[in-house]
């Protein structure tokens, strides 16, 4: 039997079934700051026309699984329209509020064609915890490592994080009589950051909902999921 397989087509599949609007469903799953966790989400649909849905807004809840730093949803961007679909952009930011349910309206309803290839895409911008663009430490003194790296007394921004640097990136300071090199204030205030900070979030609404015990995954820690056939 020959099968044809795409491993490099990596693919979640959504369910917009009124049958399933109470399902919080996988759409994101990552790393950030070794700790790994996973975006569930529920759709609130306007289902007047069957063949044109339109996605009113969106219930998220992250659940941090492994790390020892807690991740949050601070926001979300309005959805935007992409090919066969939308994209949601996720404002991810560690040191937050997690485990917490809550309702996102979009600013307008986003048509979902009834199509067989229709998508809708999540994505995440991480908000750096660092409020020291120099040191790259929040005002806590815990260092931002997804944005920033170091090594004894060098120090500087990620270039995967930001713009290529060049040599006037750094800047030598004296402290304690040792001179540490630093990453350059004025290159990590550049636009790619700012932008990055400034745009404008759809902030959440929270939900408390009385729901039955959650069953548990072996172990006994993590709650059990289900995958759904359909066909």
């Amino acid at each position: 039997m020959s099968i044809k397989l795409n491993p490099s087509k990596l693919t979640l599949t959504i369910s917009l079934k009124e049958e399933d609007e109470e399902r919080m469903q996988l759409v994101y799953a990552s790393q950030l700051y070794q700790t790994f966790f996973a975006v569930f989400a529920s759709f609130d649909i306007d289902r007047t026309d069957p063949n044109l849905l339109k996605l009113k807004g969106v219930y998220l809840e992250l659940i941090n699984y492994k790390g020892i730093i807690n991740l949050g949803i601070v926001g979300i961007l309005d959805p935007i329209f992409i090919d066969n679909g939308i994209e949601i952009k996720l404002k991810i930011k560690a040191l937050h509020e997690s485990g917490v349910l809550k309702y996102y309206k979009f600013t307008s309803p986003k048509i979902i064609k009834n199509n067989t290839d229709s998508q809708i895409n999540f994505a995440r911008v991480l908000e750096p915890i660092a409020n020291n663009h120099i040191t790259g430490t929040n005002e806590n003194h815990i260092f931002d490592s997804e944005f920033f790296e170091r090594d004894g007394l060098f120090n500087r921004k990620k270039i995967r994080r930001l713009e290529e640097e060049d040599d006037d990136d750094f800047e030598a300071i004296n402290q304690n009589n040792l001179q540490l090199r630093y990453s350059n204030p004025s290159v990590l205030r550049a636009p790619a950051l700012q932008n990055r900070v400034k745009e404008n979030y759809i902030h959440g609404v929270e939900v408390k909902i009385e729901s039955p015990p959650i069953d548990k995954a072996p172990g006994g820690r993590c709650p059990k999921s289900i995958n759904i056939v359909t066909y």
